[in-house]
This record gives C-alpha cells, structure tokens and sequence, in this order.
C-alpha cells in the first residue's frame, strides 16, 4: 500500500532521513515534509527529546530572536492591533512574545510544563501561555474566532 502525501495526495516522495521508528520523507510534487508513520507527539516525546532536555531563560532568549524574522515580522504586519493570535506548540512562547509586544493579543500552548514556566518568566506572558493540548484548554476559547493560528515545526 503507498503512502499518499497528506498535503497533495501525490504517492511519489523521496526518504530523507530516518530518526528511531520515524521516516522524514518529501513529497516530490508539493515538497511538504513529512513523517511516516503520521503520529503525534505526546507530552512524554518532548520531554524525552535532547533539543528539550535543558530548558533555560538564555535558551528561550535565544528563541525569541530566532522567532524575530524577517518572515514573523511581515506575517504580524498584516494583522491589526488588538487581532487574536494562538500559537500551537509554542515552545517557551517566543512567537507569542514577538506578536504581543507588537500590541496583539497572542496566546500559545505546549506540552512542555518547564518551557512554559521559562517563557511566561523570560517574556512576562503569565497565562497567555497554556500547559497542554489544544482539545483540553476550554479557557483559551477555541470556538471563537482567531485572526491568525500558527503552528511552527508541529
């Protein structure tokens, strides 16, 4: 049975790379990558994985001027003051921190209790970051409208 590409549909793609019991693979039509098998991480995949393992404020310093792009900046000069943003694995909330200091009204929410804990620290963000999953945090109101969600490296 072929694997069809979850973006396109397209059965052609090339192996990139292989990591445990996961494949990295390339639509060769559309160039989404993406991985076989189609699993999501859970809480216990990202507190076992060596980028997570050694949570900092410098770290999540270091993510915020990463989040500072040229990409993010023009992708938040779209919105207006005051638009609603949530950020879907938001690591220690740089994005969040970056579309906030630019007067919206951001949110995120990650597996990652400790990188939460960091980033509501490093970027005085308090609750507009969430220790979870999306389908268990009634309080960040997903069934009203958002003007931009983003989910970076999910």
């Amino acid at each position: 049975m072929k694997t069809l590409c979850p973006a396109c549909g397209c059965d052609r793609r090339s192996k990139t790379q292989r990591y445990g019991d996961y494949e990295i693979t390339e639509c060769r039509d559309c160039r989404l990558t993406y991985s076989l098998p189609m699993r999501a991480g859970d809480a216990s995949f990202y507190s076992e994985h060596l980028v997570y393992s050694r949570p900092s404020e410098e770290t999540a310093r270091l993510h915020l001027r990463s989040a500072d792009n040229h990409a993010n900046r023009s992708l938040l000069a779209q919105l207006e003051k005051g638009s609603r943003t949530l950020d879907i694995g938001c690591g220690y909330g740089a994005f969040v921190a970056l579309a906030h200091a630019k007067g919206i009204d951001a949110y995120g929410i990650g597996f990652h209790r400790e990188h939460i804990d960091i980033g509501r620290k490093a970027f005085a963000l308090g609750d507009r970051l969430k220790v979870g999953a999306i389908e268990s945090a009634p309080d960040l109101d997903v069934e009203n409208h958002y003007d931009l969600v983003s989910m970076f490296e999910v």
